[in-house]
């Protein structure tokens, strides 16, 4: 997901390896909300892609390093 978010400043980013990691980052975690948001800024355009996605992925952070 760090290396998606890097990219996705520049290119689109939304592929079948992300959604998968997505999915599995979702099973780990009890609050859907950044799964949520990264899949809803991938889908954005350049700039809000990337300040949606690394705002959730913060937080996803937070909960895999509980």
């Amino acid at each position: 997901m760090e290396n998606a978010l890097a990219r996705s400043q520049s290119e689109d980013v939304w592929t079948p390896e992300v959604k998968k990691a997505l999915d599995e980052l979702a099973k780990a975690v009890a609050d859907r909300w950044p799964i949520e948001q990264i899949s809803k800024a991938l889908h954005q355009n350049e700039a809000g892609r990337w300040q949606l996605a690394n705002a959730a992925l913060n937080a996803i952070r937070t909960y895999v390093t509980r």
